[in-house]
């Protein structure tokens, strides 16, 4: 068949003058085991794009749900406009705070649809951020900015606070796309899963002797909780677990579109940037934490390259 043949060959010696040679062919056994190991190869390479895309198809749907949250508040700005108009018959006045208002929401709208579509040309990163390969690109990042605006939410409205010590925070190095997929997951898990409408408080502290930085985002319990509770540690194992939901549809009284993958994810952006996350389910609320190791951004060394001149050159 023009395959080459592959032969096992046994030697005994059976007496001073009397050898045996046993030759056997194992080319069959040797196209079994070729053929096993690249479907061993092919199956593990399916599960890793599969992964990944559950990784970025997850944060394109928060990003699109958002995009749909903004378009909703610009339509309620426009319907109350229509509204004013068909009431007094005439072309209703629009205040600067209104105005603002609108131009807000547009430029709110066209970040996250740029982040989409930088998730979706990321289907690089996202595999490797599965996989626990991927390098954190390091830059400048503003944390206040980042913890105070997310996609289709604004910390300035009554429902959420933020606390930072010191304020305000230094401008850190760190990952920026990491960063801010830890924080908005753990922001909506907080939406979803907590009080519906209740208060939600974002602590966020700077060591500069240690270089740590630690993140708490705090919300008031939501249906279910008092089985979390009850489960103890146990609880805060299973939510970092890959496709695991502990709060069920029907607990939420809506139709979820999760899969349970965002603690996950944290879980796996947390551990590239070195650091850790957990979640404690406290009689009175739950509390989500963020670990990491950080720097204080320094634009003197980040901007500037140093260089010597060689012994005997004069410039």
């Amino acid at each position: 068949d023009g395959l080459p043949t592959k032969f096992e060959v046994k030697v005994t010696r059976l007496e001073e003058n009397a050898v045996v040679v046993v030759v056997r062919d194992v080319s069959e056994r040797y196209r079994r085991f070729e053929a096993e190991k690249r479907f061993v190869f092919e199956t593990t390479a399916r599960q890793k794009d599969a992964e990944a895309n559950r990784f970025t198809r997850h944060e394109v749907k928060n990003g699109l749900l958002a995009a749909i949250e903004i378009c909703g508040n610009i339509r309620e700005q426009f319907s109350e406009d229509f509204n004013s108009l068909q009431k007094d018959d005439k072309l209703p006045t629009i205040t600067e705070q209104s105005l603002s208002t609108r131009i807000e929401h547009v430029s709110e709208l066209d970040r996250t649809l740029h982040e989409v579509l930088d998730i979706v040309l990321a289907e690089t990163m996202a595999r490797d951020v599965i996989h626990e390969m991927y390098v954190p690109r390091m830059q400048r990042v503003d944390v206040n900015y980042i913890l105070s605006h997310m996609r289709g939410f604004k910390a300035s409205s009554k429902q959420f606070s933020l606390k930072c010590s010191p304020s305000p925070m230094p401008i850190l190095l760190t990952d920026q796309g990491l960063f801010k997929c830890i924080h908005g997951n753990a922001i909506r898990n907080a939406i979803k899963y907590g009080e519906k409408g209740g208060p939600i408080r974002t602590e966020a502290t700077y060591n500069a002797e240690t270089g740590w930085f630690e993140m708490h985002i705090i919300n008031l319990p939501g249906p279910g909780h008092a089985q979390l509770v009850a489960m103890g540690d146990r609880a805060s194992e299973l939510v970092f677990s890959h496709s695991t939901r502990l709060h069920k549809d029907v607990d939420l009284g809506q139709n979820s579109h999760s899969a349970g993958d965002g603690a996950w994810i944290m879980h796996k952006c947390a551990t590239i940037l070195g650091g850790s996350v957990q979640i404690n389910f406290e009689d009175d609320r739950t509390v989500f934490v963020f670990r990491a190791p950080c720097k204080v951004y320094d634009a003197a060394t980040k901007e500037s390259n140093h260089f010597h001149l060689p012994p005997g050159v004069w410039g």
